[in-house]
């Protein structure tokens, strides 16, 4: 009797043994899963916010398009043949600083060739070469100063467009502002009327802000 229930004894013993070891396998596995299935919600968050940053970035490459297709075209308004003076990129970023501080879109910009300044003569006189009488050879010395025409075409509301002329008497550059032609914008709804402005004006470029174009201070051939 007492051998039966010894063996008893044992068998509990050895079941309570297989159950405590596949209850701690059971924890370990579970243990296990669970962080593998953290990993894997981890790696789901992370596949879904990629997705979800892409479809953002599709979503807005039409505007990026058109955006571009805005700055290519007021980049080809550009007369390019100016870059060789060096005071037309500083006089670019202030002029459209300007126009962003005061709620205005600059749209173009078309500049004309610098001239020499003739200090005797309104700087706003243009002579047709067909029309100009003919003059006596001056002794005068050339004026170090040139002047140049510049238009400039910008969009805003009327309020936007007085704090940009505003703007321009603190100009950090000579600008005498000729004309204003204003042309309301179709509109769309929103209280504020927007306008195009066309701006004529003359820039006075001293000594220190203009630069020669290199061909000009070329060497000639059969010279040196």
């Amino acid at each position: 009797m007492a051998g039966k229930k010894s063996q008893y004894a044992l068998l509990l013993a050895v079941l309570i043994a297989v159950g405590v070891i596949i209850l701690t396998v059971g924890v370990v596995i579970w243990q296990r899963q669970g962080e593998e299935s953290e990993g894997l919600r981890q790696q789901r968050d992370s596949l879904n916010n990629e997705y979800k940053q892409a479809k953002i970035e599709t979503d807005a490459l039409p505007r990026r398009k058109q955006d571009l297709a805005e700055v290519n075209a007021r980049l080809s308004d550009l007369d390019l043949n100016l870059v060789d003076y060096k005071y037309i990129p500083t006089y670019l970023k202030q002029i459209e600083d300007k126009a962003k501080a005061t709620g205005n879109t600059l749209r173009s910009i078309h500049p004309t060739a610098p001239r020499p300044l003739d200090l005797h003569k309104s700087p706003l006189t243009v002579k047709k070469v067909a029309d100009a009488p003919a003059e006596a050879p001056s002794s005068a010395p050339a004026s170090p100063y040139y002047v140049q025409q510049i238009s400039l075409d910008i969009e805003g509301s009327y309020v936007d467009l007085l704090k940009f002329l505003e703007a321009l008497r603190a100009f950090p550059k000579m600008i005498y502002v000729r004309t204003v032609n204003i042309t309301p914008v179709t509109g769309n709804g929103n209280s504020v009327v927007r306008m195009n402005t066309h701006l004529e004006t003359y820039a006075i470029i001293i000594p220190d802000q203009y630069k020669s174009s290199p061909d000009e201070n070329a060497p000639k051939e059969g010279k040196r």
